[in-house]
């Protein structure tokens, strides 16, 4: 199983007396060349007068954008506590036994606009780059990065369980084709929240990422302590686990039934909330 998640939007910076990143130190050290460009360019850009209007950001995040400036040179913590935001607050991942740990940054991948892909892991330093941008020198970064992620990436999925919390901008960037081997294919589960009212689903958008967070430190405890998901059908089998942990978790709404639909590599797990 591989689990896909985004990064989040604000990032907490490293303590000062952290060593910068070491570019081979991140998962996929073939892709330190793709990383050193799209940094380059990003503290390049950041530079810039007009660095938020590049960046797509208001005056709000101009600190983030600030630390771009010199990138290379800030210091560098594990994602997991870079990374901050509702998903990451229910994903708990840097937190929990070391068998949980082990399993989270075996399993999973965290897309981002400069890096890629890194594990929770992964000492990173805080830096504002959304994947929608376009950076001078480098282009857009979605279609950046789906080049150098294309084929070798898909080719590392195959035969693999991929659960995506990913957002749509950074699905852009990588998408398998589920049939490009019919032996060791690749059964993508997108996963979906629904808030049941009045008897109707609706789709939640603001708290989606608190569900997936949730969803993601139910699947790092299961494997961390030993149960084995490897097809959509030991999906469906794990719910029961899967709810037990999430609704330990929970405040105020509750997990009211979960669902798996598709097929021919194709899923979408839909998170029922009321």
């Amino acid at each position: 199983m591989r689990i896909l998640l985004p990064p989040s939007e604000g990032k907490t910076p490293a303590s000062p007396d952290r060593a910068p990143i070491r570019l081979e130190s991140l998962v996929y050290p073939h892709l330190a060349d793709q990383r050193l460009a799209v940094g380059d360019a990003l503290q390049a850009a950041s530079r810039r007068p007009d660095a938020l209007t590049i960046l797509g950001v208001g005056q709000r995040v101009a600190a983030d954008v600030e630390r771009n400036r010199t990138l290379w040179q800030q210091p560098a913590a594990p994602a997991h506590d870079i990374y901050t935001g509702v998903l990451y607050a229910g994903a708990q991942l840097g937190s929990g036994r070391a068998r949980h740990l082990a399993w989270a940054d075996k399993h999973i991948l965290i897309a981002s606009g400069l890096w890629g892909w890194v594990r929770p892991g992964d000492c990173i330093p805080a830096y504002r780059c959304p994947m929608n941008v376009t950076l001078p020198g480098v282009g857009p970064l979605g279609p950046y990065w789906r080049r150098a992620l294309k084929n070798a990436f898909t080719r590392q999925m195959e035969g693999e369980l991929v659960v995506d919390c990913r957002s749509g901008a950074y699905q852009k960037a990588w998408m398998p084709n589920v049939r490009v081997c019919q032996e060791h294919a690749i059964d993508l589960v997108q996963v979906k929240v629904v808030r049941l009212t009045s008897g109707r689903e609706k789709v939640v958008s603001h708290n989606a990422k608190q569900w997936r967070g949730l969803l993601t430190q139910a699947l790092v405890r299961a494997g961390g302590d030993g149960l084995t998901i490897n097809d959509p059908g030991d999906l469906v089998e794990a719910q029961p686990q899967l709810f037990a942990t999430i609704c330990d978790s929970l405040g105020g709404e509750h997990l009211s039934g979960a669902r798996l639909e598709g097929g021919d590599g194709r899923w979408t797990l839909t998170l029922v909330t009321a």
